[in-house]
């Protein structure tokens, strides 16, 4: 990897003509006023004052290229922040209605493995999306490689959700440029480490209104709720509604194919990342109870079944996520 090393500006004091030594710089400490001699130098809040002429002269502010004015071997300097690894490096966002140029220069840098690397979920926030968990992820690479096209055939549901953009991390390589790696939190169907992402392009693949993915073991599915039978039930919290219909949450994961449902228990995210606690997971038999509005994404479940903690009422449901029974 890349050694960053401090850029530093400096003044050199110019030598006092009559005895040929360097003069020590002068303070700025409001209570020991320095006298001014030719050719020294101090620090004025960000600026390099040099005495010319027996007069403070401004020079440079430091500041002007986020820098401090410090004293080094009495010397006033300007000292400016380590470049950052990833400088004049960029991703596109695409936002389907438009797009954001992301300079990475200016992002926080982490580790990855023992090398500077940029958090995904950095990248992502600098849109300021409204609703970052309404949608699952893509990468185009600057040599036009379509990672949900050219390796999943088009299926968005192999894709990460927002929640996994956080252990994604862009790391500078040698061989393969700008890198996406993975943290092993993160269990994808296939390795998504993609290459050459200097230039390229994050997008958006936005969740249809009555879509939601189902996530458990080596199962992942986007499932389409308008394309399953309903039932018609009465939402004990509400029953002045009276009967609507909903989707039974086995049914649910009967579509997404998710053979061993049992072997979970759930959490429910919606649009907004709103999520029952990890400590109040959805068991199995609650959900043989429970079913899902088409209409709104809403989890519901009978009295008997349902909880006295927060919160399986999710609306907006976008992503059911099965946690492995010990």
């Amino acid at each position: 990897m890349f050694t960053n090393k401090k850029r530093i500006a400096l003044w050199m004091v110019v030598p006092f003509a009559a005895m040929g030594l360097l003069l020590p710089a002068c303070s700025d400490d409001d209570d020991d006023v320095p006298e001014c001699t030719n050719g020294a130098t101090r620090c004025s809040g960000t600026v390099v004052d040099t005495c010319t002429g027996e007069a403070w002269v401004p020079g440079d502010d430091c500041a002007d290229q986020q820098g401090t004015c410090e004293v080094v071997a009495g010397v006033a300097q300007c000292v400016y922040p380590n470049p950052s690894p990833f400088e004049g490096m960029s991703i596109t966002l695409d936002l389907l209605s438009s797009t954001l140029a992301v300079d990475l220069g200016e992002l926080d840098i982490t580790e990855f493995e023992g090398d500077d690397a940029i958090r995904l979920t950095r990248v992502v926030e600098v849109a300021a999306l409204e609703l970052p968990w309404d949608n699952q992820y893509n990468f185009i690479s600057s040599d036009d490689f379509d990672v949900m096209n050219d390796r999943f055939a088009g299926d968005a549901s192999a894709l990460p959700h927002y929640g996994e953009l956080d252990y994604g991390f862009l790391v500078n390589t040698e061989e393969d440029g700008l890198r996406v790696f993975w943290g092993p939190e993160v269990s994808l169907p296939r390795p998504l480490s993609i290459k050459f992402m200097d230039g390229g392009t994050i997008q958006l693949v936005p969740f249809d209104a009555t879509e939601l993915l189902v996530v458990g073991g080596e199962v992942r599915a986007r499932v389409d709720l308008s394309a399953l039978p309903t039932e018609d039930v009465v939402d004990y919290k509400y029953p002045e509604d009276g009967a609507k219909p909903m989707i039974p949450m086995v049914d649910v994961f009967a579509a997404a194919e998710l053979t061993s449902p049992d072997a979970f228990a759930y959490k429910i995210y919606g649009n907004d990342g709103f999520s029952n606690n990890d400590t109040n997971l959805m068991p199995y038999v609650n959900t043989t109870h429970a079913w899902i509005n088409p209409a709104d994404r809403r989890v519901i479940a009978e009295e008997a079944w349902d909880t006295t903690e927060c919160c399986w009422r999710v609306r907006d449901t976008v992503l059911l996520i099965g946690i492995p029974v010990q």
